[in-house]
């Protein structure tokens, strides 16, 4: 089992080396986004391209889900930080606070 090197979803190859899922629009899509913004590549080189780009964890599909991870992944290092800042204060806040006694 392999996934489509478009959308990524997962496709049982019925032969090695299939590239798409059986969804048309993944095939379709792929030779429309090399000709409109790639055209000097071929679709093998296009799909070397792809290939590599998600070696680096991208890929020229905007909607590939790789995309929406790197998204959660900073979403989650901004709360993060964010907590951090919040606890940061209640701390120094709660260390400020003069105690009295009676």
């Amino acid at each position: 089992m392999s996934d489509c090197i478009w959308c990524s979803s997962p496709i049982e190859a019925t032969y090695k080396g299939k590239l798409f899922c059986d969804k048309s629009y993944c095939h379709t899509a792929f030779h429309y986004h090399r000709t409109r913004y790639y055209s000097p590549l071929t679709p093998k080189e296009f799909k070397d391209f792809i290939l590599k780009a998600l070696e680096s964890e991208t890929h020229p599909n905007p909607h590939h889900p790789i995309h929406t991870l790197k998204e959660e992944i900073e979403d989650i290092k901004n709360n993060a930080i964010n907590l951090k800042e919040v606890l940061t204060r209640k701390e120094l806040l709660e260390n400020e606070q003069p105690t009295t006694t009676i």
